[in-house]
């Protein structure tokens, strides 16, 4: 499969809207920070969506571009919530604006252990092992559901 080349990348952060959680916070900053500065020599631009006022404020201070913020959704966001973040992504993806996409948010591993976690989400990839004959039904599965996105 064909990708475009990586010159605008850009990183979905989600962080909490407040402090008083302990690490969560930092931990996530940092990650996202590290993601950045990681991909910032190699790509011409490196634009941030950020989610919650701490990886906002985080960004806004490092000086990195935003390509939309969005802060005050609640614990339990709905998909009304959500849907404005996935098409800002999607119409730059699909118009060429951006030419990849990673995700940073909080890995829930105990109530006292979260992990930041960094995943990419555009250009979808097939997981490892699913070339084999069991997972074709899935990746076709996955293909119809990238195309109703889009």
């Amino acid at each position: 499969m064909l990708f475009r080349s990586v010159k605008h990348f850009a990183f979905i952060h989600i962080t909490a809207d407040r402090g008083l959680a302990g690490g969560l916070n930092a931990n996530m900053n940092r990650a996202g920070a590290g993601l950045a500065l990681e991909y910032q020599p190699k790509v011409e631009r490196v634009s941030v969506v950020t989610v919650g006022r701490k990886g906002r404020d985080f960004f806004r201070r490092a000086g990195f571009p935003s390509l939309a913020e969005f802060s005050n959704l609640g614990d339990y966001p709905g998909m009304q919530q959500i849907l404005p973040i996935a098409r800002v992504v999607m119409e730059d993806y699909i118009a060429g604006n951006i030419d990849q996409v990673f995700i940073g948010y909080q890995r829930f591993v105990s109530t006292a252990v979260q992990r930041p976690t960094v995943r990419q989400i555009l250009p979808v990839t097939a997981p490892e092992g699913a070339r084999s004959e069991e997972h074709t039904s899935e990746l076709q599965s996955l293909a119809y559901l990238v195309c109703r996105l889009l």
